[in-house]
């Protein structure tokens, strides 16, 4: 009837309008990321800080180059799942409509396995983490990197904490526990970092769940848009123009 075609209609313009919304978000996100990765591999000025920061040229190697890496390969991935999300709406092309929804669907898939594995082994890359900062620790005093210990020093002053697992780590290296660790009432009530920075880094977990999950939310909305209106242009391939 007249009724049900103009309805139809309008759900497939309504799955066009929301596919072409949800490709704007992926592709603003896709070129920041890709952006902003190449500006921490090139960037001279950028490199230098974060390399003070991390105070090792290895950390800065396979950490920094990791991260610009990281993030390039996903900003290219992201606008190209929007190429094929705003090609198949505008030409209302089904196999770029489903090829979309294929790799939408599978990087859903990988994201939730990444996250229930983090949440596995959360203990296990507490330690890696907690062992990685104490080698920083221990390069950082036996090799006299006095820019590593001013930054962390200023790490014990912002968490009020001692060492890496405690005040124990000056004392195995026959230091003098500095003033630092007094800010927390003393060597002797003061714990390590590495656990208040985790503790720091768990307490901001609702705002990393909460990003997570709105951009879940996005990429499903994503599948179910381009499924939709893939299988509503399979049986009205004709008759429906923008």
């Amino acid at each position: 009837s007249k009724k049900k075609n103009m309805a139809f209609s309008c759900g497939v313009k309504f799955s066009r309008a929301l596919l072409f919304f949800l490709n704007l978000i992926f592709l603003i996100f896709g070129i920041v990321l890709l952006g902003f990765g190449i500006f921490i591999k090139t960037d001279k000025d950028f490199k230098t800080i974060l390399t003070t920061l991390f105070k090792t040229t290895d950390v800065e190697g396979s950490a920094i180059r990791s991260l610009a890496y990281i993030m390039i390969i996903v900003g290219v991935i992201t606008v190209i799942i929007a190429g094929f999300g705003f090609m198949g709406a505008l030409w209302k092309n089904r196999c770029f409509l489903y090829m979309y929804a294929v790799i939408l669907a599978i990087l859903i898939i990988a994201e939730l396995v990444g996250f229930i594995l983090a949440f596995w082994y959360k203990g296990k890359l507490e330690e890696v983490y907690n062992n990685d900062l104490l080698e920083v620790f221990n390069k950082a005093y036996t090799k006299n990197e006095t820019d590593t210990q001013k930054a962390i020093e200023s790490i014990e002053e912002r968490f009020k904490c001692c060492g890496i697992s405690g005040p124990n780590d000056y004392t195995k290296l026959n230091l003098t526990v500095p003033s630092a660790c007094f800010i927390c009432g003393g060597p002797q009530t003061c714990t390590g970092c590495a656990s208040k920075i985790i503790d720091f880094l768990k307490d901001k977990l609702p705002i990393f769940g909460g990003i997570l999950g709105g951009f879940l939310l996005i990429e499903i909305f994503g599948v179910v848009s381009a499924i939709s209106l893939g299988v509503a242009i399979s049986h009205s391939p004709d008759r429906y123009s923008s």
